[in-house]
């Protein structure tokens, strides 16, 4: 059974809006685990992204068929709070917001690239 470009287009505004939401929740708890080194807490991040996407990819997306969406997106996040930690570093919070609005930004290209 393949999948129709409306079911396609609708499971990755699906996918885009859990991972605005997981890069969120990856970030904060990255901030909680590692907040005084900026590379560091990066690395914290994308590594909670990547258990947190890979559980969710597990047990929601299993109909892309590309598990390595998993370690791209770790890759992406941690790229993206980079440049988050280098804009704002002193606030949690709108680090947070910033990396998952940078995130979902480059996911967003990415995925137009593809599509079009």
């Amino acid at each position: 059974m393949g999948m129709e470009n409306s079911d396609i287009f609708e499971l990755l505004g699906i996918m885009a809006a859990s991972v605005l939401v997981i890069v969120f929740i990856a970030d904060m708890i990255g901030n909680l685990i590692v907040f005084d080194n900026r590379f560091l807490n990066a690395l914290a991040t994308g590594l909670v992204f990547l258990v947190l996407f890979g559980a969710a990819y597990y047990f929601f997306f299993l109909d892309f068929e590309t598990p390595g969406l998993v370690p791209i997106g770790a890759f992406l996040v941690f790229c993206a709070d980079l440049v988050s930690n280098a804009l704002v570093f002193n606030n949690r919070f709108a680090n947070a917001l910033l990396t998952a609005f940078i995130t979902i930004a480059m996911l967003g290209a990415i995925m137009y690239s593809f599509l079009v």
